[in-house]
């Protein structure tokens, strides 16, 4: 049973270190094994703006996502406007997690992989955009 915002507050600081340490270790160790994990750099189309962008990517794209077969876990990671940082050019950096590779290829080839692919092209400027599948190191 997970522990409320309220509950960990009210803990002694060792304790709240301690709760917060195993979640840290369950959410490391979670994705470990055989899991494969697909990293897409986004940048969007020229004539989306950022907000557009986005939007789209959450709304229609995350939901086109989110049916692929066997996903385990999806993660869009939005830019966030820094004017202390210099601006990173791309909009999105996503993360998926299949079990395996095959279970990633296989997805790939259902009409919900195909249809997910086929959207990049609305939003997505496909010259820029990159991905590769990657061996994920925890350090914490």
């Amino acid at each position: 049973m997970r522990a409320t915002s309220d509950e960990i507050h009210a803990r002694p600081a060792g304790a709240k270190r301690a709760t917060l340490q195993a979640r840290s270790i369950h959410r490391a160790t979670q994705f470990r094994g055989t899991m494969c994990k697909l990293i897409v750099v986004l940048y969007r189309r020229q004539d989306f703006t950022r907000e557009r962008f986005l939007e789209y990517l959450r709304d229609v794209h995350g939901a086109m996502a989110d049916r692929l077969p066997d996903l385990v876990a999806y993660r869009q990671n939005h830019v966030v406007e820094d004017t202390t940082r210099r601006d990173p050019g791309w909009d999105a950096v996503i993360e998926l997690y299949w079990d395996s590779r095959d279970a990633m290829e296989s997805a790939w080839r259902t009409p919900e992989g195909q249809a997910a692919t086929a959207d990049l092209a609305v939003f997505a400027d496909l010259d820029r955009t990159s991905w590769s599948i990657v061996e994920e190191q925890v350090r914490r």
